[in-house]
């Protein structure tokens, strides 16, 4: 019996990994406006030391690399752990469940990818 979800084709996991991906990096970008006083040079250096190691896999993701989507969900499980840190801060806590939810919504599109994948794979090579 298969699962509704791993129904989809793989094109469509890898549009809506590319569409979590670019809202993690937004949030990110939204983290760094509410943690400092407006759009000045300190929030971009901060941003960009904080969304580094996913701007990293934007060109391989675009290239539908499959290597990258394995990597990928490991570093959006440490990005999961920041945003629940973001979330505990009374500041900041609507950034953090909105990352929370971005870094959900990535890590399910790039498994799914992969295992879809795996089995549209397996099914033509057999």
């Amino acid at each position: 019996m298969t699962n509704t979800f791993a129904r989809f084709k793989p094109a469509w996991w890898q549009i809506f990994a590319l569409i979590s991906y670019y809202a993690l990096v937004l949030t990110l970008l939204l983290n760094s406006l509410v943690m400092t006083t407006g759009l000045g040079i300190t929030t971009l250096v901060i941003w960009l030391l904080q969304a580094f190691p996913l701007i990293v896999f934007a060109p391989a993701l675009h290239r539908n690399k499959q290597r990258a989507f394995a990597w990928l969900s490991f570093v959006t499980l440490m990005y999961f752990v920041h945003a629940v840190l973001v979330a505990f801060d009374p500041r900041r806590t609507i950034v953090g469940l909105l990352e929370i939810a971005a870094c959900c919504a990535l890590f399910t599109a790039l498994i799914f990818y992969l295992r879809n994948t795996a089995e549209t794979r397996a099914e033509n090579h057999h």
